[in-house]
């Protein structure tokens, strides 16, 4: 029996009667996602996360689960240093995707660490979630 190798992209290759998952390194692109249950502002609000394959930043994304009634904003940190700064305005729908493409450096390092601030919000809570934020690098 195989077993599966956690943090490495798979990809499709087609044959006769049926499609096997084949491993393939550094192809990319990376995510990693923070699900924010709380907004209260803060520095340091969650767990810190490495990143598991050097690469540049491609882009932030932030998708709302619950409304919010202020803009809410989050700043990526890269071992302890400001990445970039999300924004998502009050005044966005539900499951619609803000986009941020502006980091203060495009490297990620191999084994760099994420951390999250939440610098503006109505400092709402939900246990299933407010919203996510996504940072993709390949």
């Amino acid at each position: 029996m195989r077993g599966i190798r956690p943090h490495r992209p798979l990809s499709r290759t087609t044959g006769p009667a049926s499609a096997w998952l084949v491993e393939t390194a550094g192809s990319g692109p990376y995510v990693r996602t923070l699900l924010l249950k709380d907004t209260a502002i803060g520095n340091d609000i969650a767990d810190h996360v490495p990143i598991y394959q050097a690469g540049s930043g491609i882009r932030v994304v932030g998708v709302l689960r619950k409304a919010i009634a202020a803009d809410l904003s989050v700043r990526v940190n890269m071992n302890g240093i400001a990445l970039t700064t999300l924004t998502i305005p009050q005044t966005t729908a539900v499951d619609t995707p803000v986009v941020g493409t502006v980091f203060t450096s495009p490297s990620f390092a191999d084994l760099a660490v994420l951390s999250w601030d939440v610098t503006a919000s109505d400092g709402s809570t939900d246990v299933a979630g407010i919203a996510s934020i996504s940072v993709t690098w390949r």
